[in-house]
């Protein structure tokens, strides 16, 4: 819709890496994207869910070249330490 109408989109986005990474694929196949509002900087905990964290310089997200998202693999044994809970829905 809003290619059709000339109007540029700007999202806003918090989640976890792996989805983080994929959202931004997505977002810059649109013509219509102007910028991604996020909380984290890829820090913290969000880096070491992920071998390779996308790299935020000067408000710009630089994407890897790398194959698929470029976030290499997700890291079973830190996401272990905080396992789903639906009780605390």
């Amino acid at each position: 819709m809003a290619e059709a109408y000339n109007a540029q989109i700007t999202l806003w986005m918090y989640c976890e890496p792996v989805n983080y990474a994929t959202n931004i694929h997505l977002y810059i196949t649109s013509p219509s994207f102007l910028a991604q509002e996020v909380i984290d900087t890829m820090s913290g905990l969000h880096a070491k869910i992920i071998a390779e964290p996308l790299k935020i310089k000067k408000g710009y997200i630089i994407l890897s070249t790398k194959p698929g998202f470029g976030i290499g693999y997700v890291n079973e044994t830190t996401l272990g330490k905080y396992p789903y809970n639906s009780s605390r829905r």
